[in-house]
């Protein structure tokens, strides 16, 4: 996927001439000084830098991250393994985030705007018709690009369902049924698994019903998740009077609330955000006027003097552009409406904040758990000061003090009852 990605990068900024040409046709793209506060906004800089948080936080904790974390040998090794993929992480998501400025770019010197020109009536379409742009000379390339979107696709949705069938079989079938055999228990997972791909294949399917990008769609619906999940942990961890009832019923009102927020952000009368402001469309006549006729086009021929045109030498045109400015807010005619239009990237926090609020509260009104397990709960000490000043983790050796680190692993490695 990354080399697909950067394949893209490349060709197109080859192709309009230069990186400072990308940044003359994609400046405003590259706009991060908007301070405004409204969050109705959907990216300007609090919402992007606050909204992310527990959408970071949630990732250490999902089931492919823990069955990564089980695969190396001690505490040193986990903490390697985070230290060594957040700067790859980083990297891609700043990849994917710079490939639609070079993008815009690209068909900017081109003299078209395929979105806006109707050249393609989905955002989502504007990658893979780029790529059939981009790549057409160059037999294998645009196949190659397919092949690592579908193998990166692959890869974390094999970790997803590998990992609800774990938990399943784990958490539902083996605490009912301890006497099953491990044929038995290995058959059970793969049905499960079977039946989880089912469900995804079914919701990949419903996604082409839901207006916008699929990355906002699924963020948007992930915040039913990550949040309210990433209050759960941390509650746990940290907090002593926090009972299982509790942190239920705030659990189930986070995502609750969220799934609220989706549906009338996707389902209502609200009207769509609105896009940047387009590019220019007076060069979009190549393409012809249906999606046919632009893959017809874009498949069996390009500019008729293709060996000689340079898109540096089109001109950038700023005709038609009368887009609503990026920083414009949705103007609604009630308090609903502006409640449904607040940016999908904040929903995981609105998430996070309910269900630490109602958890704490319902927890106080319930009666507190007689026994607690102290290697449940955080310990500044043991976690932070022992690790950075005395360094009792460092190769998990024992000095004739407590041991901290082996008594860990071995609590994760031995099955406990609670």
């Amino acid at each position: 996927m990354t080399a697909g990605m950067i394949a893209i990068l490349v060709k197109s900024s080859i192709d309009v001439g230069g990186l400072e040409k990308v940044y003359k046709f994609a400046k405003d793209r590259f706009d991060t000084t908007d301070f405004n506060a409204d969050p109705t906004i959907r990216y300007q800089f609090w919402n992007v830098s606050i909204g992310t948080i527990t959408q970071m936080l949630y990732i250490t904790m999902t089931q492919p991250s823990m069955q990564r974390i089980y695969s190396v040998r001690n505490m040193n090794q986990a903490r390697a393994l985070f230290v060594i993929a957040t700067p790859f992480y980083v990297i891609i998501t700043v990849i994917g985030i710079v490939e639609g400025a070079f993008l815009f770019a690209y068909f900017s010197a081109k003299g078209c705007d395929i979105l806006e020109a109707g050249i393609i009536t989905n955002v989502n379409a504007i990658v893979p018709f780029a790529v059939l742009e981009l790549f057409r000379n160059q037999p294998g390339l645009a196949g190659l690009f397919t092949a690592c979107l579908s193998s990166a696709g692959l890869s974390t949705l094999s970790s997803c369902l590998s990992s609800l069938s774990a938990i399943t079989y784990e958490d539902i079938i083996k605490v009912n049924f301890r006497e099953m055999k491990p044929y038995q228990s290995t058959r059970i997972a793969k049905v499960f698994v079977l039946f989880y791909g089912s469900i995804v294949m079914g919701l990949s399917f419903s996604m082409l019903h839901i207006p916008g990008s699929v990355s906002a769609i699924f963020q948007g619906f992930m915040g039913c998740m990550d949040g309210p999940f990433c209050a759960l942990f941390i509650l746990s961890l940290m907090c002593r009077r926090v009972t299982t009832t509790g942190i239920s019923i705030g659990l189930l009102c986070g995502c609750a609330l969220v799934f609220w927020l989706i549906m009338g952000s996707n389902f209502s009368d609200v009207p769509p955000y609105p896009y940047l402001a387009h590019g220019p469309t007076d060069e979009c006549s190549v393409y012809g006027n249906s999606t046919d006729a632009m893959i017809e086009n874009t498949l069996e021929y390009y500019y008729s003097n293709v060996s000689t045109m340079s898109l540096i030498d089109v001109p950038f045109s700023t005709t038609s552009s009368s887009s609503p400015e990026p920083t414009e807010t949705i103007v609604s005619s009630s308090l609903l409406h502006t409640i449904y239009s607040i940016s999908y990237i904040l929903f995981s926090v609105i998430g996070f904040c309910t269900t630490m609020c109602v958890s704490l509260a319902a927890s106080l009104c319930t009666k507190r758990q007689d026994t607690i397990d102290e290697r449940c709960l955080f310990s500044f000490r043991k976690h932070v000061l022992n690790i950075l000043f005395t360094g009792s983790h460092a190769g998990c050796e024992n000095n004739g003090k407590r041991n901290y680190c082996h008594e860990d692993v071995n609590f994760l490695s031995t099955e406990t009852e609670f």
